[in-house]
């Protein structure tokens, strides 16, 4: 299925090019390492597992948002550019929402960390 695919691809994509960046454009002036789906340690089999288990988030919660959106009777993207009879999921409104889940995923992940910090200091 072509959906393994995808998983397998954006495991190895996130854990082996995107942490990296991420890692790599951190600095004094533009800290970027809260922009990381996760904290393990990258040098161990902890961080594939952490990264396949948020890249398994992200698919599913992109995939059941747009689903439930479209069960709404709200068009996607692709039904919108190519008419009504393509029924499915889009590549542009699959990305669009995988943007869109992923800045809810860090946004609620750094409060989490931050509020945890906070508390450990006091």
């Amino acid at each position: 299925d072509l959906l393994v695919v995808l998983y397998l691809l954006m495991v190895l994509a996130v854990e082996y090019i995107i942490n990296k960046v991420i890692v790599w454009m951190d600095n004094d002036r533009f800290p970027t390492l809260s922009y990381l789906p996760h904290h393990v340690n990258r040098k161990s089999i902890k961080s594939v597992f952490a990264t396949m288990g948020y890249v398994l988030f992200m698919i599913l919660g992109t995939y059941y948002l747009i689903e439930g959106i479209m069960s709404l009777g709200i068009p996607s993207i692709g039904m919108l550019m190519f008419g009504f009879d393509y029924v499915g999921i889009d590549p542009i409104t699959f990305g669009l929402f995988y943007w869109v889940v992923d800045w809810i995923y860090l946004t609620v992940k750094n409060k989490v960390i931050f509020k945890n910090k906070n508390q450990s200091k006091e």
